[in-house]
């Protein structure tokens, strides 16, 4: 799920119980993403713990969500879940 304040595009695949999410946050905007996962720590933004990137902001674990705000720009997540 995300919430954002103008429209954002949003790719996902998975395989097996491997998601890859590619979310694009246009310029002067924000958003909230959901990013399911069994652990805040297995979600990777461009192979970084997501935390640690730039434009990256994790909120809180909500059940089996990571829940991230992000700054306008590209990011891929990875994850288990």
């Amino acid at each position: 799920m995300i919430e954002a304040n103008q429209p954002v595009e949003v790719y996902s695949t998975l395989k097996g119980n491997n998601l890859t999410l590619h979310v694009e946050i246009p310029p002067n905007s924000s958003a909230t993403i959901y990013v399911p996962t069994l652990s805040q720590e297995n979600v990777l933004e461009n192979g970084l713990p997501a935390s640690r990137s730039e434009g990256v902001r994790f909120l809180q674990m909500i059940n089996k969500l990571a829940v991230y705000e992000l700054l306008s720009g590209d990011y891929t997540f990875t994850t288990q879940i």
